[in-house]
This record gives structure tokens, sequence and C-alpha cells, in this order.
């Protein structure tokens, strides 16, 4: 791709999804900024069926692109129902459609464009199949994130399901941080339940800031207290990152 002028690689990402092929794709994301006002950017595509590699051709240069440049600098993307979807802080989500090679913006929650005095922060997951929009609440304190407002994609016209939302600040279990260093910074979701029952709630697994794993049941509003990692000094004292494990004798 240096020969083509873009001589920079952004990012890679593998397209793998075990139940619908045992074949894989690699995306390579390569940039220039040779436009104050526009990055421009190009795909190659591996697919591992025909061990080829080929150049995806489209127009980079559009407001879209903020978001896919954006959530590239962060990782690799989540990949979806053949899609990789990127999302910025303000809630706007583009995707790349890895087959038909497209980009495309799913439409912003409502709430993501409101203005008011609430700081909010959006960021996308994938549990279990199901695409998740998490909407975060902050206190004054930057820290301090209030409220988690959980929404489920639609796939089959992008609209978004309210499914409920996490107040941490009625964590019975929230206490005082006790003294370790090693505490994570923020509260995070480790990921979210869906009861095949449809009678039966959903519930969501959280790490919180005094280093508690606790699951609180969105439809009878309680929390409980699965584990305490407080006293785990190897514990990351910053930042925290967890990955789903999925069982697989696929190889790759």
């Amino acid at each position: 791709m240096k020969s083509s002028g873009f001589p920079h690689l952004w990012n890679v990402c593998l397209a793998f999804d075990p139940l619908r092929s045992p074949y894989y794709k690699v995306v390579f994301f390569w940039w220039k900024n040779s436009d104050p006002d526009c990055i421009n950017y190009k795909t190659e595509i591996y697919d591992s069926e025909t061990s080829s590699l080929t150049l995806s051709e489209f127009d980079s240069c559009n407001p879209r692109d903020e978001c896919i440049l954006w959530g590239l600098a962060q990782g690799a993307g989540m990949f979806w129902k053949g899609s990789f979807y990127w999302c910025n802080l303000k809630g706007l989500i583009a995707y790349f459609d890895v087959d038909r090679e497209l980009v495309g913006v799913v439409p912003l929650l409502s709430s993501a464009s409101a203005n008011g005095d609430v700081v909010k922060s959006f960021n996308i997951a994938e549990y279990g199949g199901h695409f998740y929009l998490i909407e975060r609440d902050w206190d004054v304190d930057p820290f301090g994130c209030n409220r988690f407002c959980i929404f489920e994609m639609d796939s089959a016209d992008y609209s978004w399901i309210a499914k409920g939302q996490v107040d941490v600040r009625l964590n019975p279990y929230a206490g005082s941080p006790c003294s370790s260093t090693f505490l994570p910074r923020y509260h995070y979701i480790l990921f979210i339940i869906e009861k095949e029952d449809e009678k039966e709630s959903t519930e969501v697994v959280l790490l919180t800031k005094e280093s508690s794993v606790l699951s609180y049941d969105l439809k009878d509003m309680s929390f409980k207290k699965i584990y305490d990692l407080s006293a785990q000094q190897e514990f990351d004292s910053f930042y925290a990152e967890f990955h789903q494990y999925i069982e697989s004798l696929a190889c790759v």
C-alpha cells in the first residue's frame, strides 16, 4: 500500500465467526493525511478461503469516518454479524460490512443528541450474539459514572430497544474502597446475560470501583455480590479490560 500513497497501517481486524464459516478474513486499514479536512484511508482484505488479498475501494472522506478512525485508534472494533462496528464517545456508530465492503452509519440514539446538564458517554458491546449500546451518565467527578442505560439493537431496522438501567449509587455493597492501590478506576460492565425464558430478567455483571464483582437484575432492580477482587494484589489499579471466552474447535 505504500506504493499507492497510503504509507501508514492504522489497524488490523479479524473477521471470524465459527458459527457461520470455518474461513476468516483479515482487514488491513491503511491511511494517509493529505488533506487537513479529511483523513483518507483504504482497506485491504485477506480471504482465507481463496488465500487472496484484495483492495477495497470506497470514498473514505466523509463525516462517518471520524467515528471509524477514532475507533481504530482505540482497538480493532466489534465484529457482529459480518460487520465491524465502532462507536465514539458521542454515540455515533459506524460500521464496515466485510462481505459487501461497504461503510454505513447506525441511526443515532435519540438521547445521544439531546442537550442537557448531564455528561454522557457511549460504548458498544456484544454478549451472546446481542448488540448493546451502553450510555453512561457521569457525576461532576470525571471518574464517577453513576448510571448505565442499556439498549439493544434490533438488527432488522437498526432501531434501539431499551433494556433497563443500572444506578450504581444504589449499590448496597459500595462502602469505602479499601486501602489497596490495586483498584479499577471506573465501574465496568463485564457482560450482560439474556435469559432464554422471556419471563426471566436480564442480568448485568459489573466490576465496581471497590473491586467487587456484582450482578444486577434489571427486572427486580437488585444487586448481588459475586466476588471480591480487592485482595488480588496483581490486579490492575488503573484500567481494566475484559474479553469473552468462547469455546471453539476452529483453528485460525
